[in-house]
């Protein structure tokens, strides 16, 4: 076998190992008919083209000062990265109240480093207000094959996490079709890629 036969056997075996796919028939995404800078793809994918401002307005519930737990009793008290608002709910798994701050975006910049602004409502995820996302990666310009991707899955019935990663030769799943009876796509820090991995219970 020639050199150059054996260089393209051997690049077959590497990108065999991988998940080569692409995004097929890329569409805007739209959130209440409001683009959103992400993009959808056919396999139910999406990935971040543009970084575009988001709604940060949520409802929440306003404190009484007789919640269990005071960890705020106003709006001023709610100093972290991004939107604070105080508010009154329960803890988990306890369902006792208290009185804590929650926080969205409207921005990157009102995120912290390595994080992102991803919007309310978004597709797969259980984001009832515009967060703060941990990410390595801001917008497709950051990728090498041009695909800063979006990735949900479920924890238990509790809620989604949400993954923002590069999509690259090295994944070896775009989404939880690609994987077996039981787990689910993930992107794994560690591997610096999306990997298929077992699906967890609750993790309060």
């Amino acid at each position: 076998m020639n050199t150059t036969h054996r260089l393209g056997l051997m690049l077959v075996l590497a990108l065999g190992h991988g998940c080569a796919g692409t995004c097929e028939n890329p569409e805007p995404l739209l959130i209440d008919g409001v683009r959103t800078g992400y993009v959808a793809c056919d396999d139910g994918t999406h990935h971040r083209q543009a970084a575009v401002p988001t709604d940060p307005s949520f409802d929440t519930n306003e404190c009484t000062g007789d919640e269990k737990y005071l960890n705020c009793r106003s709006d001023a008290d709610c100093t972290g990265p991004g939107i604070g608002k105080c508010h009154s709910g329960m803890t988990v798994p306890m369902d006792e109240t208290v009185c804590h701050c929650q926080y969205s975006c409207e921005a990157d910049s009102d995120c912290g480093t390595n994080q992102i602004c991803v919007p309310k409502d978004f597709p797969g995820s259980t984001l009832l207000r515009s967060t703060c996302i941990d990410a390595t990666c801001t917008t497709d310009d950051d990728c090498a094959r041009g695909e800063c991707g979006i990735g949900t899955f479920p924890v238990g019935t509790c809620y989604a996490e949400i993954d923002v990663a590069c999509r690259t030769v090295k994944d070896t799943c775009r989404t939880k079709d690609d994987c077996a009876k039981g787990e689910h796509c993930e992107y794994s820090v560690d591997e610096d890629r999306f990997l298929c991995a077992e699906n967890e219970g609750c993790v309060y």
